[in-house]
């Protein structure tokens, strides 16, 4: 197990000096000029729209690719050392890290990545929606926060209870 430690520790400490030398001549993840030799034909699987769209989604999406990013940067010095069996193994998990990367994103919604569904309000929070038209509207819920839909009509309003929503619809006759 020692030896193993300390191979980690040496490929980290050379895949964090080759990041800083790959960033300062443009090279690296993040950039799409690397060639397949420096990678040693390992695919970045990351695109930089995907990268964009991580750092903006927040850090719960962003660090997620930020991992994902390490395993891939270590998986090509561990190859470029020479070392192809633990840089195949860090590839796989790099393979791994990406699909719950872009799995996360879409539990956020976040656009550029993926176009998966939204994250669920769990607060228990209830709200009522007021839905219809020009003319007449109505109550619909109780509801989830982030649930916008109506079955009768365009949202109008949201409302924290019952009672507001229908005292809402007697303001505005």
């Amino acid at each position: 197990m020692k030896f193993s430690i300390q191979r980690l520790v040496v490929v980290l400490a050379a895949s964090l000096t080759l990041g800083g030398c790959l960033s300062e001549s443009g090279g690296g993840s993040g950039s799409s000029s690397s060639s397949s030799s420096s990678s040693c034909g390992y695919t970045d699987l990351i695109s930089a729209a995907d990268r964009s769209a991580a750092n903006s989604c927040g850090i719960q999406v962003s660090s997620q690719f930020a991992s994902a990013d390490s395993l891939y940067d270590t998986a090509v010095s561990l190859c470029q050392a020479g070392d192809t069996a633990s840089a195949n193994t860090f590839y796989d998990n790099y393979k791994t890290q990406v699909a719950y990367a872009r799995s996360i994103a879409e539990g956020f919604n976040c656009g550029g990545i993926s176009s998966g569904g939204s994250f669920d309000d769990t607060s228990g929070a209830t709200f009522y929606n007021r839905c219809g038209g020009q003319f007449a509207s109505q109550c619909e819920g109780p509801v989830q926060r982030t649930n916008n839909e109506c079955r009768s009509g365009t949202l109008l309003s949201k409302h924290s209870s019952l009672t507001d929503c229908q005292q809402t619809i007697r303001d505005n006759r």
